[in-house]
């Protein structure tokens, strides 16, 4: 008997569920709240992307190539054993390997050097076996000062690298800087 009056009182002081009626009308305001605060979440516009024109697998390799050669024979030092020319010798034409041999880096104490980075392509012309890739590229220039610190210099440039067809096999025929 006691048991029971415990069971009473405690079944009395304890908190009741609320009905089913309160439970949705609690969600209803819930997602009320939900649905103000979305509204107020501001807007962004995104464009949507621009369309660019089909390439074909071999406009991306003249581009790719243009890009290598480019980086690699642009990119040295003057402590490199010219280590750059060695590296380009396979993207070239027999002309253009006579040129590119010619082009050694005085080798000095001081340091200095020159890293380039291409940062587009575009296929200008391609007609038979030719083709024009024009570039756009970033070099920096570190010079080691006769007093010990380091200058560096940071220039865009753009031009264009001439292509060729030797053997089946696209090649390097030339370099150029816009003035």
């Amino acid at each position: 008997m006691i048991l029971a009056v415990v069971l009473f009182i405690l079944y009395a002081r304890a908190p009741k569920a609320p009905d089913a009626d309160v439970i949705e009308e609690q969600a209803d305001q819930n997602q009320a709240n939900v649905n103000t605060q979305q509204t107020q979440i501001p807007r962004v516009i995104v464009p949507a992307p621009t369309s660019t024109v089909p390439q074909t697998p071999e406009e991306v390799y003249m581009k790719q190539l243009a890009k290598m050669f480019v980086e690699r024979f642009l990119s040295y030092s003057n402590q490199s054993g010219d280590q750059h020319l060695e590296d380009v010798l396979t993207f070239v034409t027999p002309k253009m390997k006579a040129w590119v041999l010619n082009q050694a880096v005085e080798q000095k104490q001081v340091y200095e050097g020159m890293t380039t980075s291409v940062l587009s392509t575009h296929v200008l012309e391609k007609t038979g076996d030719k083709a024009k890739i024009e570039i756009g590229a970033q070099q920096i220039v570190t010079r080691e000062k006769e007093n010990g610190g380091i200058e560096t210099l940071t220039e865009q440039k753009t031009g264009s690298v001439d292509l060729v067809k030797v053997g089946g096999e696209w090649k390097v025929d030339g370099v150029w800087w816009d003035e």
